[in-house]
């Protein structure tokens, strides 16, 4: 670009550190071209910053003596704890995990981006190891190769667009996440399986054995319809299509290396490897159900015949421990409706079948007289309607849906009812799937392979869980339907919605007492809990550490089985580079081994403790919706002060910003993802902390054992611990000196509230973990914020420049400057390495 460009970059830099106030548009007569090419190089200065740092945590971790968090460190750990080979067995056969990947990829970098970006990585690699006389593959005078490819890739990331020019469709979300899966996810799932075979070797030699795999994926990608119409019934058969090609193509490329790697001579029976390996390729191709069977087949022939190390590593190592993880598809699909779809396209069922006058006459039904209704139909071996039977354009698509569901099998485990409130909401998907023979009713009772899993979203639904879980099992139909699933029952945890419901400590309160309420629940009922964690990427969404968090929860919460969300910008952070997948994959297999070789009591936790929280959560809740929901001039702030009405020009997704038929003239149509970005976009991150402060510093205040109280919770209850630690960090990514910028564009009281909450909370905080700076513990974490603060204030001020010109300008103004905004946001989206 010259050094035209360089010169308004570091003129934008000194404008802004100088007068934060300024006006950089103005002052330097910045264009909207020039402007976006400004923000242009500021994004990739973060990318390139990001990926730095990624490079120096592999660095780190490599060259730790010995890691802790690994599986290495944790077997280590348990067997001189005691625990016998017998029982690690047993641990590791309790143990799923189950990663799900979701249908809302908030990623600001186009799928290109990231190429270019490991390819940087790759070479800054190559740079560092050059020159060193053993490498094979560069010829003798190759000084300077790593430098001109380094070059070569940033200008081709320079002038590779930033965002998609035609937006984000659904099959372009399934192609990225499988993009994860050929990747990096494959080969890092096969590292983790050979680690826990390493560790045991090491750990209990002498006890050989085939390990079960702990780890596999799901995804909602492409069959997530909640709320995106893109999603249809075509779109899902799609992406069942590409997830089972994707697998395939990677054991037929194994199996073709292996074809030429295995060059044994042949065995007393005159087979050779090489044989088995073209009968494993055709089984593949011919009869791939039968794969699994073959694979071990083969791997005990190997054994025998003298080529153990052929076997056990490698690449035939690798297509076992693949096989026996993924089986045919690289990740079996959620389907995922919104309760209110379901029970709309019923109604039509039922008015169609007699059973009501109207479809609003069944809507309009108490929710006890829907459950009576919908159970006398569960045990009804008649269909409801004909064959040929056609509802409503607006319900066609799930009954589309549900004929693919019953052809695909086991590849659509899961139906996931978004806002579930009652029982009925979950009869009503059984009595669908019974209609359309998803599940069977075989004369007696329900059969079939698919788990119908209620989302509890707000705060309120979260405590009334424990009443849902009670009132579906009293309905026989279900609870016989259930015995013969192992009574194993998933639930979903929303934690995205729930903290835009109620604020940030009541949501995290009202999630864990939920975790205990409904494991006790489970309990009495004589049914086993899978929690599914929605877990989105910012602490105001679930976010922060995943293994901490499964090391926070309630005893007997969780029982070795486990599912969590992995969405937005944290997929690619956590899988763009392979050994930061393993990382992060392998702090969450050692915190589950913990977990489950623990017998924890739970009367542990102090009573008073808990009667603590829940009043924290109570104040805190209030100070929330007092400033979100129950102010007037909240709404005018928030569009005003944060960039919330430009994210949904943004093309990372091809899911709506709002709900389906809703405006931002109510707060409740936002999604949570949107509603986050803005906050973090503006640098409040309002979500991950506000009421927080409050809630404290009222029960600190209470009497001299308050304050006593708050510490010895924050020293040695898990739970608080983490959620403090949280919010510390979001406290910490905040800047009062940015985000004051943007409440001066709304002149209200709002910011001024914000303002006085989050030094209290500063404060709070501070006193309760007995500090003197947000994340003293955490020197490395202050260190990146505090160098990144300065760099980013250049974009904040463009930004918040351009709201100041653009929230009352006219619609072809603003559209002139829009190219230029949404460069500006991707930046402070790589800066902050969060989108929502």
């Amino acid at each position: 670009e010259g050094a035209e460009v360089v010169r308004l970059c570091r003129e934008v830099y000194e404008l802004s550190i100088r007068d934060k106030e300024a006006d950089p548009i103005s002052v330097l007569n910045l264009t909207p071209d020039t402007l976006q090419k400004v923000a242009r190089a500021y994004t990739i200065f973060f990318q390139l910053i990001n990926l730095a740092e990624q490079k120096e945590i592999i660095r780190a971790n490599r060259t730790k003596p010995v890691r802790p968090e690994s599986i290495r460190d944790t077997f280590r750990h348990l067997a001189e704890k005691g625990i016998t080979a017998d029982e690690m067995r047993e641990i590791l056969g309790k143990l799923e995990i189950t990663p799900t990947l979701t249908a809302h990829p908030t990623e600001a970098k186009r799928r290109a981006v990231l190429d270019k970006l490991e390819a940087i990585a790759l070479a800054l690699v190559e740079w560092e190891r050059e020159g060193t006389p053993y490498n094979l593959e560069h010829p003798l005078d190759s000084h300077g190769m790593a430098v001109s490819n380094l070059r070569r890739h940033l200008e081709v990331l320079w002038q590779t667009s930033e965002q998609n020019p035609w937006g984000m469709t659904v099959s372009d979300e399934v192609r990225n996440t499988l993009f994860y899966f050929e990747r990096s996810i494959f080969r890092v799932a096969s590292w983790l399986h050979r680690d826990i075979e390493k560790a045991w070797d090491e750990c209990y030699p002498g006890n050989p054995g085939t390990l079960p795999p702990v780890l596999s994926y799901r995804s909602w990608v492409g069959g997530d319809r909640d709320g995106n119409p893109l999603v249809t019934a075509q779109v899902t058969e799609e992406t069942l299509s590409d997830h089972k090609r994707v697998a395939f193509e990677l054991y037929d490329k194994l199996l073709m290396r292996l074809e030429k790697e295995a060059t044994q001579m042949p065995g007393p029976d005159g087979t050779s490897a090489s044989d088995l390996m073209t009968k494993l390729r055709t089984t593949l191709r011919e009869n791939p159900h039968h794969l699994a069977g073959e694979v071990a087949r083969v791997d005990e022939w190997l054994q025998r015949n003298g080529a153990e190390v052929f076997a056990t590593t490698g690449l035939f190592a690798r297509l076992r421990r693949l096989v026996q993880a993924f089986g045919l598809v690289a990740a079996r699909l959620d389907i995922r409706e919104h309760s209110e779809q379901i029970g709309g396209f019923l109604a039509e069922v039922l008015a169609t079948s007699g059973l009501v006058e109207s479809p609003q006459a069944y809507i309009d039904l108490p929710e006890e007289a829907k459950v009576i209704l919908l159970e006398k139909q569960l045990s009804e071996p008649r269909p409801l309607v004909n064959s040929w039977w056609r509802p409503s354009p607006s319900s066609e698509e799930l009954r589309k849906l549900l004929i693919l569901m019953r052809d695909s099998g086991d590849l659509t485990p899961c139906f996931i009812i978004s806002m579930t409130h009652g029982v009925s909401d979950i009869l009503e998907t059984v009595l669908l799937c019974k209609e359309w023979g998803v599940i069977q009713f075989d004369g007696s009772q329900l059969r079939g392979s698919l788990d119908f899993v209620p989302l509890l979203e707000t705060v309120d639904d979260l405590h009334r869980g424990p009443d849902l879980l009670r009132g579906l099992m009293s309905v026989q139909p279900y609870r016989a339907y259930l015995a013969q699933r192992d009574d194993r029952q998933e639930v979903m945890l929303g934690y995205s919605d729930s903290s835009k419901d109620g604020g940030f400590f009541a949501a995290n309160w009202a999630l864990h007492h939920a975790l205990e309420t409904l494991t006790q629940a489970a309990k009495e009922l004589g049914i086993h809990l899978r929690f599914f964690h929605g877990r989105g990427g910012t602490v105001g969404r679930g976010g922060g550490r995943a293994n901490k968090a499964i090391l926070s929860q309630p005893p007997g919460a969780f029982d070795g089985h486990i599912r969590f969300t992995e969405q937005g910008e944290v997929v690619s952070f956590r899988y763009a580079l392979r050994p930061i997948a393993h990382r992060h994959l392998e702090q969450i297999v050692s915190a589950c081994l913990l977990v489950a070789s623990e017998s924890r009591d739970p009367s542990r936790v102090d009573p008073s403790w808990v009667e603590a929280a829940s009043e924290l959560a109570q104040v805190s809740e209030e100070v929330y919706r007092s400033l979100v929901k129950n102010s007037e001039e909240f709404l005018t702030f928030f569009t005003r002060a944060t960039p919330i009405s430009w994210i949904k020009h943004l093309s990372i997704a091809s899911r709506p910003v709002m709900r389906p038929g809703r405006s931002l003239d109510r707060l409740e149509g936002l999604r949570a993802i949107p509603w986050n970005f803005a906050w973090v976009q503006s640098r409040y991150c309002l979500p991950g902390w506000f009421g927080l402060g409050s809630a404290l510093q009222t029960y600190g205040e209470q009497g001299p054992d308050g304050l006593a109280r708050l510490r010895a919770m924050a020293k040695g209850w898990p739970f608080f611990q983490t959620v403090l630690r949280n919010a510390e960090l979001e406290l910490l990514r905040a800047h009062p000196a940015t985000f004051r910028l943007y409440g001066g564009l709304d002149g209200g009281t709002i910011h001024d509230q914000i303002q006085a909450e989050y030094e209290r909370t500063v404060a709070m905080v501070l006193t309760v973990f007995g500090h003197g700076e947000l994340l003293e513990a955490a020197p490395t974490v202050r260190r990146t914020v505090a160098f990144r603060n300065p760099l980013m204030m250049p974009l904040n001020v463009l930004q918040a420049s351009l709201l100041g010109r653009l929230n009352e300008a006219p619609l072809d103004e603003q559209e002139r400057w829009r190219p230029a905004m949404l460069q500006v946001m991707a930046g402070i989206a790589a800066a902050m390495q969060s989108t929502g």
